[in-house]
């Protein structure tokens, strides 16, 4: 039995948070002990469903002393400390002494850092303490050169983890095709593409689409606004912040990504292990993922033509969106299955 602390930011809902759900429930089935460590709320977004799932969630609270007195507290007693979190590296930075003394392990989720100081000198200081660093792609490993001037070589890469939906494939309802938005509302997921790809489609055509927006962000309003604007605003569903999986992915046939930049989004995985094609933009690790015309659809960023192309091409022929769905899934279940996860990070756990 591992005595495993998953240690994020917030439990606010998003990637990294979403996987540390996923693995800790795994990791609680094969009989190891978990808690997880959040800098954040307890009402959080995702904490009442971590805590569901029966895992134990910390909150550190107070000011920064008092918050670093706490972590140091609950973790003396595990063995190993699992930090998911750029933010949690600055936040640990004043401890880091008593950190060497432990086996930590860093998965970078991500390739762009929140705007925060101290991030790159707090990552000079922590690779003094880290015993193993993951990436969850190969253009995530890659950028950690850039970022904190660490040797690529030194980070290993795993996979991000999903739990697969037993579900029967869903079939596209009638003659209406519901497009699909799963992620923080932020400048650098430029949804607005979609709403102006769909302007270009003939009237006829793109009155057979509907758009589900899932998440928040400080975009919001002018994603609203812009739908107002750009398209009937009847055909754009804002849905918020979904915690459960069926209610996300049940409500739509298509996932849409038009992102400037990822590294590997969750959501794309959740989605095609629900049996759901993907259309997304050619970045981080999407490529190795969705496989064009066979999976998904991929385009060029802000190649506002080549998504309005692919839409069209799916309006003329609907019944690819499940012959898709049904490869998308059997994908998934091959190679991001979370139980395959769980055990590649025994391995980095062990050593």
């Amino acid at each position: 039995m591992k005595k495993i602390a998953h240690v994020v930011s917030s439990l606010n809902v998003g990637g990294a948070e979403k996987f540390v759900k996923n693995i800790s429930a795994e990791q609680i089935k094969h009989g190891d002990e978990i808690v997880i460590i959040s800098f954040g709320k307890p009402d959080d977004a995702f904490q009442q469903a971590i805590e569901q799932s029966g895992v134990k969630v910390h909150n550190l609270t107070g000011g920064i002393l008092q918050r670093l007195i706490q972590f140091i507290s609950i973790v003396m007693s595990f063995s190993i400390i699992h930090i998911h979190s750029p933010s949690v590296i600055r936040a640990l930075l004043p401890i880091f002494p008593f950190l060497c003394i432990k086996n930590i392990i860093y998965t970078i989720h991500g390739e762009v850092d929140p705007p925060q100081k101290l991030i790159k000198f707090s990552h000079k200081i922590a690779i003094v303490y880290l015993n193993q660093i993951v990436a969850v792609s190969k253009s995530a490993k890659t950028s950690v050169s850039e970022r904190y001037g660490w040797n690529s070589n030194k980070v290993s890469v795993i996979k991000n983890g999903v739990n697969i939906t037993n579900k029967s494939t869903k079939t596209t309802q009638s003659n209406v095709i519901r497009l699909g938005v799963v992620s923080r509302l932020i400048p650098l997921k430029n949804i607005s593409l979609l709403f102006l790809a769909l302007t270009k489609l003939p009237e006829n055509i793109s009155n057979q689409f509907t758009i589900h927006i899932f998440g928040e962000g400080p975009e919001k309003e002018k994603l609203v606004n812009n739908a107002k604007l750009l398209i009937n605003e009847n055909k754009v569903t804002f849905h918020g912040n979904v915690i459960n999986e069926d209610d996300i992915y049940n409500l739509f046939d298509i996932l849409v990504m038009c992102s400037n930049t990822e590294g590997l989004p969750m959501s794309i995985l959740e989605a095609m292990g629900y049996s759901l094609p993907v259309i997304s933009t050619r970045v981080g690790a999407i490529p190795n993922v969705i496989s064009p015309n066979k999976t998904g659809w991929l385009y060029k960023v802000k190649a506002v033509d080549e998504l309005k192309n692919i839409l069209e091409s799916i309006a003329t022929s609907p019944n690819k969106t499940d012959e898709f769905g049904k490869a998308a899934k059997d994908f998934i279940k091959s190679n991001y299955s979370i139980s395959m996860v769980y055990d590649d990070y025994n391995k980095v756990y062990s050593y």
